[in-house]
C-alpha cells in the first residue's frame, strides 16, 4: 500500500491532471494510480508514453558481435594516427626522400670518399715502403756479394 504522503501526492496529481472526469472517473483513476504507485519512483504515476524515454533492452550473449568494429576514443585514434605517420616517415626516410635522409646520405658519401682516399694513400705508402725495402735489400745484397 502507499504511504500517507505518497497517497496524498497521488490524489493531488489525479485532481490536478484530470479535472474533467466525474467522481467515479476520479475514483477509478485513483485506484490505477494507487496500484501503479508500487513501482519505484514516479514512473508509474501517470500512464503516458514518453517518446524521449529509451527502454533498455537486455542483450543476449548470442546477439553480441565481437567482430563488429567498435568506436575508438579520441586518444586511441590519435595514437593510431601517430603510429601511421611514423611508419610513413620511416618508409620515406629509407627511400631517401626526407631532408634528414638526404643529409645523412651526403654525409655518408663524404665519409666514403675520405676512407677511399685514406685507403689509397695507405696503399701508396705501403708500396713505397716495399720499394725502399727492396732497394735496400738489393743494395745490401750487392754489398754482401762484394764482400764474399
Amino acid at each position: 500500500m502507499c504511504s500517507a504522503k505518497l497517497w496524498k501526492n497521488c490524489i493531488c496529481i489525479a485532481f490536478l491532471l484530470i479535472p474533467t472526469l466525474g467522481k467515479s472517473g476520479r475514483t477509478l483513476c485513483l485506484m490505477k494510480i494507487r496500484t501503479a504507485s508500487k513501482r519505484k519512483g514516479v514512473e508509474g504515476l501517470i500512464e503516458i508514453e514518453n517518446p524521449n524515454r529509451v527502454a533498455q533492452k537486455a542483450k543476449k550473449v548470442t546477439d553480441i558481435e565481437l567482430e563488429a568494429p567498435k568506436q575508438l576514443s579520441r586518444r586511441e585514434r590519435e595514437e593510431i594516427e601517430k603510429q601511421k605517420a611514423k611508419e610513413r616517415y620511416m618508409k620515406m626516410h629509407l627511400a631517401g626522400k626526407t631532408d634528414q635522409a638526404k643529409a645523412d646520405l651526403a654525409r655518408l658519401a663524404i665519409i666514403r670518399k675520405q676512407r677511399e682516399d685514406a685507403a689509397r694513400k695507405k696503399e701508396e705508402e705501403r708500396k713505397a715502403k716495399e720499394a725502399t725495402q727492396a732497394a735496400a735489400a738489393a743494395a745490401k745484397g750487392l754489398h754482401t756479394l762484394s764482400l764474399k
